[in-house]
């Protein structure tokens, strides 16, 4: 069990490439919470010339009046707070005497120039670009006002959400990285980052300059990183075995032994108790609209008769305003730092399609599983979108749950024994080791017990799910 080396050991010396002395040169200085557990790694280095796209980030280099040259600085971290692997971004463009004249960084996803409150370059004594790296997260902030208006998140991020992403999956390096992102890794990489959790002090008192990390061309630090994340999850392997794992909290239906479930309140109610996913069951109404409802009508929870598949959602809206939307559990979820554990229970061919295409508008496939005893739609949607992660449920201890879940590539099964006389002694490790062996991840199901989430904890579950998550807190 060895861990990862500093990054300085694996990269030669790029020291008599211009274009490394030209970033090493002008390389900006970061400043870091005090109590920040992850520094950065290396940098890629991209020298541009002319207006071009970025090569590691959905940004257009676009040289503003006055500049000749931009350098782009992607900057990597073995750690996010929230995930395995960080890739930030400075751009900085420079006159034809290397003046600085503009610069931009990275921000959660997109970017923004970097300007004081002044409205100034924000510099160091010795004029590199000296910026603010967020906590945990490491997006930059020329203006601490930036990282105060964030706080709230930046805090959630830091403690109770600490490694809920698992294994990230950046879009530059989807198809290298997604063989990687398994169940268990994900899990390992949640086990690491709750370990590691932290209180920011908001004291960005600790400076590194980046020109003391390695700056390497950008297609050897991009060739680089699939193995480093490699040899960071064979260590993990090592350091903890099942048992001891991060299990991933599921409200069912959300916290529904507490709220009227498959509602917003539900929901947050979940998240209020420590869950790291809610359970919801899928419909879809006449004209193909996802929504949240575990009946096939309205009557039990809305006491209304009609079936969900007669109705449009015009019609559902005016006759059961409580009843969310996809897009609208979607939306809770993300404002409570949720996952998504979407059950199918009824979808029609036009209805799986916008189910894909609202999880991608707003960018939650990742943070998605979606499940059913229909292992056809289940195949379905996975042709459609071979990237969302899929879990196979099923009800009767004979089945071959394995070989169920290889044929339509589902990454997780689910049994749901309820009917089953002894259900939680069916659970035993020869049929979880057969699970693990296989590469599938495992979802149980708590009933009534603190005692019951210990023993499935403790051989080695990946998730479980239950209607009142006081249940699962260990």
């Amino acid at each position: 069990m060895i861990r990862p080396s500093a990054a300085h050991q694996e990269f030669p010396s790029y020291a008599n490439d211009p274009d490394i002395q030209l970033a090493t040169r002008h390389a900006p200085v970061l400043c870091f919470d005090s109590n920040e557990p992850f520094l950065p790694e290396a940098v890629g280095i991209t020298v541009f010339h002319e207006d071009g796209p970025s090569p590691s980030f959905s940004y257009p280099v676009r040289l503003p009046p006055g500049a000749t040259t931009a350098i782009e600085y992607a900057i990597w971290w073995d750690w996010d707070i929230q995930h395995l692997y960080e890739l930030e971004h400075i751009w900085l463009y420079l006159d034809a005497e290397e003046h600085l004249v503009a610069a931009d960084a990275s921000w959660h996803g997109t970017w923004h120039p970097m300007r004081d409150e002044a409205g100034a370059l924000p510099l160091s004594e010795n004029g590199h670009l000296r910026l603010h790296s967020e906590p945990g997260k490491h997006a930059f902030a020329a203006k601490l006002a930036d990282l105060a208006e964030n706080r709230p998140q930046t805090l959630l991020a830091c403690s109770s959400k600490a490694g809920a992403l698992g294994l990230h999956v950046n879009p530059f390096f989807e198809k290298r990285i997604r063989p990687l992102r398994t169940p268990d890794h994900i899990q390992l990489a949640h086990t690491w980052l709750e370990d590691h959790h932290f209180t920011p002090s908001f004291d960005f008192s600790r400076e590194l300059g980046l020109s003391s990390l390695p700056l390497v061309p950008w297609p050897k630090l991009a060739n680089w990183i699939p193995w480093r994340i490699n040899a960071w999850l064979i260590y993990l392997e090592g350091r903890y075995p099942r048992g001891r794992r991060r299990v991933l909290r599921i409200g069912h239906r959300g916290a529904s032994a507490l709220e009227p479930e498959n509602t917003l309140a539900a929901f947050s109610r979940a998240a209020e108790l420590g869950c790291d996913m809610v359970e919801m069951d899928l419909r879809v109404t006449a004209d193909h609209v996802p929504v949240i409802l575990h009946d096939d009508s309205l009557h039990r929870t809305f006491g209304l008769s009609r079936p969900i598949c007669d109705l449009t959602w015009e019609e559902v809206r005016q006759q059961a305003p409580d009843l969310p939307s996809l897009e609208e559990a979607i939306a809770t979820c993300r404002e409570c730092g949720l996952k998504l554990y979407l059950e199918i229970k009824f979808i029609t061919p036009q209805g799986g399609i916008r189910t894909l295409e609202i999880l991608r508008e707003n960018d939650f496939l990742h943070r998605t599983v979606i499940a059913s005893f229909r292992v056809d739609w289940l195949a379905a949607l996975k042709r459609e979108c071979p990237e969302v992660f899929t879990s196979v449920i099923f009800s009767f201890a004979n089945v071959d749950a394995v070989s169920l879940a290889k044929a339509v590539g589902a990454e997780y099964v689910h049994p749901c024994w309820d009917y089953e006389p002894n259900n939680l002694e069916l659970m035993t490790q020869e049929w979880l080791n057969k699970a693990h062996e296989a590469g599938l991840g495992v979802i149980g199901w708590v009933q009534l017990s603190r005692e019951s989430a210990k023993e499935l904890r403790e051989k080695g579950m990946h998730a479980l799910t239950a209607d009142d998550p006081n249940f699962l807190l260990e």
